[in-house]
């Protein structure tokens, strides 16, 4: 999509042009701009009062779920400044903006989305899982270093088999995101999965040794 912000505010300014039309994907004009980070054109059309900034695509993407995917903070800024905005809705995969944000590392985006108080950090797509989980898993220490920095956020939330952010990194092998886990003083790291699996265990299991020696080292892991 090439913006034409021109184009688009001649066209806005038509009585008959429907700005809510979307594609056969189900994209509207505003997602389409959101995508492509053009935060002119997003800005014009939030202006019209037909807009309606929480259509779903055919995947149930919104807007803001596009420009958080796409790291387009500029966007977010514009998206989240309209009390419209309804920033936790969640795609057909269970995904809201902040979470396609965090799996995809994106900081910048998950600073704005964490500074809206609408947002609810601690929202669970399909298996259970939490932003912060999403994070850790992918091993995003920036980002999960501004989650924890969240007072909202849960760092013990379990996914649907009782696996933890701290689990999570653990069974993955990310070393900085243990250490940033273990940092914080609500994080217990004793909590066990539905197999009975505690962080240290999932890290011996899958040979991370780097991950088993900062466990190791931490006063709170009960070593039976």
């Amino acid at each position: 999509m090439r913006a034409c912000a021109g184009s688009v505010k001649l066209l806005l300014a038509n009585g008959r042009v429907d700005p809510n039309i979307a594609e056969q994907n189900g994209n509207t004009a505003l997602m389409g701009a959101a995508d492509k980070g053009h935060a002119s054109v997003v800005t014009l059309l939030l202006a019209d009062d037909r807009v309606d900034p929480n259509i779903t695509n055919q995947d149930g993407y919104t807007a803001l779920m596009w420009a958080a995917k796409e790291r387009h903070a500029s966007v977010v800024m514009v998206l989240l400044a309209d009390d419209r905005v309804e920033p936790n809705m969640a795609n057909q995969n269970g995904y809201t903006a902040l979470m396609r944000a965090a799996v995809k590392g994106h900081a910048s985006v998950v600073t704005l989305l964490l500074a809206d108080e609408r947002v609810d950090p601690n929202m669970t797509r399909r298996k259970g899982f939490t932003a912060l989980m999403l994070a850790a898993r992918r091993g995003h220490a920036p980002v999960v270093t501004l989650l924890l920095a969240n007072d909202r956020v849960d760092p013990n939330m379990a996914s649907q088999v009782g696996n933890t952010a701290l689990i999570f990194a653990a069974i993955k092998g990310h070393a900085p995101v243990v250490t940033l886990l273990l940092a914080d003083g609500r994080v217990d790291p004793d909590l066990t999965n539905q197999y009975g699996r505690t962080a240290i265990t999932c890290a011996s299991l899958n040979r991370h040794d780097s991950v088993v020696k900062l466990l190791l080292a931490d006063d709170a892991v009960w070593i039976n």
